[in-house]
């Protein structure tokens, strides 16, 4: 069986899908004062395979994994994919090193125009707000971010490696996006916001998960 083999719109500026292993009381713990952790464990799996789901096959760019995990972590899950993307290892540190790590390793490539990163944890993501990014980014603009309900981010597009915007910044806190544009604003670096969009991260987003359409399971 040959490989699907696809042709991106935007050949030159990657997604890169950033996820945690899913592993028993390592994901999503701020959801434990409401969930046990088999329930937090199958949610994070059902968005992560949303996800997945979504990106497979996409036609927009390649999809690349970058996943932290243990040497003894369970990534099956990531191996079923039909088309096959290859599992990168994120760096050892904070989320600053681990994506500044990818990011650089991405566009050292003499081919490449920038990258994406976006996590697993916003059902609200849509390929056309991906593309919103694509697009910007191919035409110019330095840095693309996605704006998140709760102070953080949901996308982060740039044509290079900045390490500025990836240090000093309180990651988990609601001053991850403030602090990111001041980062940018500070190095005299161009940026487009796009709309905010909300994340699942704290008990309260739990409400909004069900109601959508088809809703998310979390019971086992």
């Amino acid at each position: 069986m040959s490989r699907y083999s696809p042709v991106y719109k935007y050949p030159d500026i990657p997604i890169l899908l950033f996820a945690k292993a899913p592993e028993l009381g390592k994901v999503k713990t701020r959801l434990a004062k409401v969930l046990d952790e088999l329930e937090i464990l199958s949610l994070y799996e059902t968005m992560l395979s949303h996800t997945l789901s979504l990106l497979d096959k996409n036609t927009l760019s390649e999809l690349q994994l970058w996943i932290g995990f243990r040497s003894d972590s369970d990534t099956r899950i990531f191996s079923v994919l039909p088309s096959g993307p290859k599992i990168n290892r994120q760096a050892d540190g904070d989320l600053g090193v681990k994506m500044g790590s990818a990011i650089k390793h991405v566009v050292s490539s003499k081919n490449s125009k920038g990258a994406i990163i976006i996590g697993a944890d916003c059902p609200a993501m849509t390929l056309s707000y991906i593309e919103q990014a694509l697009s910007q980014l191919q035409s110019g603009v330095p840095l693309v971010i996605g704006p998140a309900e709760d102070g953080g981010y949901v996308l982060i597009g740039v044509d290079d490696y900045y390490p500025e915007i990836f240090e000093g910044i309180d990651w988990g806190t609601k001053y991850v996006f403030d602090q990111t544009i001041r980062k940018a604003e500070k190095a005299g670096l161009r940026y487009s916001c796009l709309d905010t969009l909300w994340d699942v991260d704290r008990p309260g987003d739990l409400e909004r998960l069900s109601q959508l359409k088809p809703g998310f399971n979390w019971s086992r």
